[in-house]
């Protein structure tokens, strides 16, 4: 399962804290001394799996968003259909075209669910994922391949999230207006 950080060679305090009481006990890291490893190689690996676990929470937030949107467009379909049934028929194409276009802006980043891997090919999260596998748990720095492919996936990423970013501060708000004067719930990003 998922760990946590791993602490890099040096002086610790450990506290546990049990309601108002709390005991502190210092503690020193030290690296293996059979690992051929400098303090500055692990350093670097865990900034470089640091930044990539950074990456990875935010596109799977981003990607929580979106889907989020989905589930509204969806409810806010069900609603209309109940409630105001002629209105629904005016929107009823509008709100499945939405629902392609949140599929749409999240198709960079993750994969759509009903896609498998062999006929989508990885996303830029998986891929983040994966890089970070392959340095977390390593008592190495990161390889030149690993930093290239770092800085590679660190420019795709950004360049995705920024669209993912405007398709929600620009786009929702757009189509937000447009349910507003149909009488449907506005969608929250």
């Amino acid at each position: 399962g998922p760990r946590g950080a791993e602490a890099l060679p040096g002086a610790y305090t450990a506290k546990l804290i049990l309601g108002d009481k709390s005991v502190a006990q210092k503690l020193e890291v030290r690296l293996d001394p059979a690992l051929k490893v400098t303090a500055t190689e692990l350093e670097a690996r865990a900034e470089h799996a640091r930044k990539l676990r950074d990456m990875l929470d935010a596109g799977n937030l981003a990607l929580k968003s979106l889907d989020s949107l989905k589930e509204q467009l969806e409810s806010t379909g069900k609603l209309m259909k109940d409630r105001q049934p002629d209105a629904f028929k005016e929107l009823e194409k509008t709100l499945a075209e939405y629902k392609k276009q949140v599929e749409a802006a999240g198709s960079r980043l993750g994969r759509p669910p009903d896609a498998s891997r062999l006929e989508a090919g990885p996303r830029i999260v998986e891929k983040i994922s994966a890089l970070f596998g392959s340095l977390e748990g390593v008592n190495a720095a990161p390889t030149q391949y690993q930093k290239e492919y770092f800085a590679e996936l660190s420019g795709q990423f950004r360049e995705a999230m920024n669209e993912v970013r405007a398709f929600l501060t620009k786009t929702v708000p757009t189509w937000n207006e447009k349910l507003q004067k149909a009488g449907a719930p506005v969608l929250v990003p």
